[in-house]
């Protein structure tokens, strides 16, 4: 699950330019910049195959978020969430991130964006979970 995040992590930074932090977003620092990304770890499920082979099915957590000065552009507005969220998609649908044995990468949720307190702060923030499938062989 580390090197996975570490990935997606690092092609977000590379792709989209913008701060990504490995943390669950609710531990996000006073410090960071907005906008920003979070990833974090989610659930992991083993399916043991033939010939003492598994599959692993690892979930990602992506979330987007922004400080909505005024809501109507942090929603849809061309750096909205909407917009980010959807960049964050393109990146990673697909793509397997060079991590050896992965052979599916699928985004399979997308929460609906939400307004929230954090830190004294009002975000915006909207939360991507992706599966990633993986074949271990011993």
């Amino acid at each position: 699950m580390r090197a996975l995040l570490l990935a997606i992590a690092g092609h977000l930074t590379a792709t989209l330019g913008l701060p990504v932090y490995a943390c669950p977003e609710d531990a996000l620092a006073a410090s960071v910049r907005l906008p920003c990304l979070s990833v974090a770890d989610g659930s992991l499920r083993v399916r043991a195959l033939a010939g003492g082979r598994r599959e692993e099915e690892l979930e990602a957590i992506v979330a987007c978020h922004v400080e909505p000065h005024n809501a109507e552009s942090a929603l849809s507005g061309p750096d909205g969430v909407l917009e980010l969220a959807a960049r964050v998609r393109d990146a990673l649908e697909g793509n397997l991130l060079g991590l050896a044995g992965m052979i599916e990468a699928a985004l399979a949720e997308e929460e609906a964006s939400r307004l929230r307190e954090w830190r004294g702060r009002t975000l915006l923030s909207r939360r991507s979970v992706f599966r990633y499938l993986r074949e271990v062989t011993p």
